[in-house]
């Protein structure tokens, strides 16, 4: 356990962690027992800074680089551009490896397993879905903080050689007394501590139901039976769901290298190969099969994910 507490844990676990009667470690940052009423108010506190942080570039290494750099509000959280991949490091001139996520609805992920069990039976393991969860793409993280780690210290996003470099960074921030006010007067003094607490705050921004979680799409409302869909729509949400059709989670292929060739996996770091799901119908098509969804088709499940669209999206 960090030594502090993480206040959206305490809100969604309805958990107040308290702390022994002799008191907390000196130069702790947690802020020590709290109501359930402190809790919100605490996290309310982090969802306002970790804000600022998140569309704040002097956290990069080139200070020209926000987390909403590549993931806009205005595009779902994910990328303005139809780039492939963004470019990021000291001097914005290193390409990621891989395409970035939308971070909405991020929630309902369950933690990284390699046998995924999905049934209303808890004990049910009649179907293994096989490795799933976590985020990333590749299940290197499994929660909001532990991911917001990553591009701030890679070397082809934010750039930062270390945590000193961010907490550096903190400290001439505008919002540095708010952060101060939040997680202790002297804990950017304590390096790793002050990461510690910016990826928190970071996380828990990432969890306002506001920003992330709206659900507002015309698919939400069908649901929850304020919407009807189309046919061509009801057809589409369909043949997305059909295995021997759509069967939508299989068609994300490796780009060819320069040489001509298909390099397996190019994108992902060999070490997290076998979080990857190569089971069928994982495992793609063979060439010459005969497409398994016709132009129609095609049409009717572009027809239906046109209704996941946010309210805020719409027309953009």
């Amino acid at each position: 356990m960090t030594r502090w507490t993480s206040a959206a844990f305490a809100i969604l676990t309805g958990i107040i962690i308290l702390w022994p009667a002799d008191g907390l470690p000196e130069g702790s940052v947690n802020p020590g027992p709290m109501s359930r009423a402190e809790a919100f108010a605490r996290a309310e506190a982090l969802t306002a800074l970790g804000r600022k942080m998140f569309f704040d570039p002097s956290l990069s290494a080139s200070g020209k680089q926000a987390c909403s750099s590549c993931h806009d509000p205005n595009h779902a959280f994910g990328p303005t551009s139809a780039s492939p991949v963004e470019m990021g490091g000291p001097n914005l001139d290193q390409p990621g490896l891989r395409a970035v996520p939308s971070l909405r609805y991020l929630q309902a992920a369950p933690v990284f397993t390699e046998h995924f069990y999905d049934s209303e039976d808890e004990g049910d393991e009649s179907v293994d879905n096989g490795p799933t969860g976590g985020l990333t793409w590749d299940g290197r993280a499994d929660h909001g903080k532990d991911q917001a780690r990553i591009p701030l210290l890679s070397p082809f996003e934010m750039g930062n050689k270390d945590e000193a470099q961010v907490v550096a960074a903190l400290r001439r921030a505008p919002y540095a007394d708010a952060f101060k006010a939040a997680f202790g007067a002297d804990v950017l003094d304590h390096p790793q501590d002050a990461f510690d607490a910016a990826v928190e705050a970071l996380g828990t921004f990432e969890q306002s139901s506001t920003d992330f979680y709206p659900y507002s799409s015309r698919y939400d409302a069908f649901l929850a039976g304020k919407a009807t869909l189309t046919a061509q729509e009801l057809h589409g949400r369909a043949l997305f769901e059909d295995e021997a059709k759509g069967n939508c989670a299989s068609c994300h292929l490796s780009e060819p290298a320069n040489d001509g060739t298909v390099h397996k996996f190019d994108d992902l770091p060999k070490a997290y190969w076998g979080n990857l799901n190569t089971d069928p119908p994982f495992n793609g098509r063979k060439l010459g099969d005969r497409p398994a969804l016709t132009d129609a088709e095609i049409d009717d499940i572009v027809a239906f994910l046109g209704t996941l669209t946010d309210a805020d999206q719409a027309g953009r």
